[in-house]
């Protein structure tokens, strides 16, 4: 059985270096991505090789806010108005340091999660975000893309209720 060009191993040793072996992986931005899709593309081989040694630097922040929502539409207690302290973590990647040697700057980063958590701490989420069925889920989304709108690098936002009993994560 002949196997598929398309299944290309993600990690491949070049085999010029035999001597010294380096590590080769296809890596690329998301923005560089989608360039390389519209350009046709569409499988794993035809993405460039980017050598492993580039560092990515991952940098989170964390905060708590206080909030009132219902799940109109749930067959359970979600459907009635109640309330969670959550715990919000917002990380941001840079694949090298800027000025001052910092990948992502964490004051910057703090801020803008502030002012994203002011709009919708001690509120009734329904009403602030105009959704009927507001799920924890909706409101880490919202989160993301009130951030990555304002700061590219913001890929990740953990929204777990303080209580620990559930966490939902998402990613862009």
């Amino acid at each position: 059985m002949e196997r598929d060009p398309r299944l290309t191993p993600f990690f491949r040793p070049l085999h010029t270096e035999s001597l010294f072996p380096r590590v080769w992986r296809r890596s690329v931005s998301y923005l560089q991505f989608r360039t390389l899709l519209g350009a046709g593309a569409y499988y794993l081989h035809q993405l460039p090789l980017v050598r492993w040694w580039v560092t990515i630097y991952k940098v989170c922040v964390s905060d708590v806010f206080s909030a009132a929502h219902s799940i109109r539409s749930h067959g359970g207690v979600g459907r009635y108005l109640h309330g969670h302290d959550f715990r919000v973590r917002v990380c941001a990647s840079s694949a090298g340091l800027g000025a001052g040697n910092i990948a992502v700057d964490l004051k910057l980063l703090e801020e803008l999660l502030r002012e994203v958590i002011e709009k919708l701490d001690h509120r009734y989420l329904n009403e602030v975000l105009g959704v009927e069925d507001l799920s924890t889920e909706y409101i880490a989304t919202y989160i993301l893309s009130k951030l990555s709108s304002k700061l590219p690098e913001v890929y990740l936002v953990e929204l777990c209720s303080t209580e620990g009993r559930y966490c939902v994560e998402v990613e862009r």
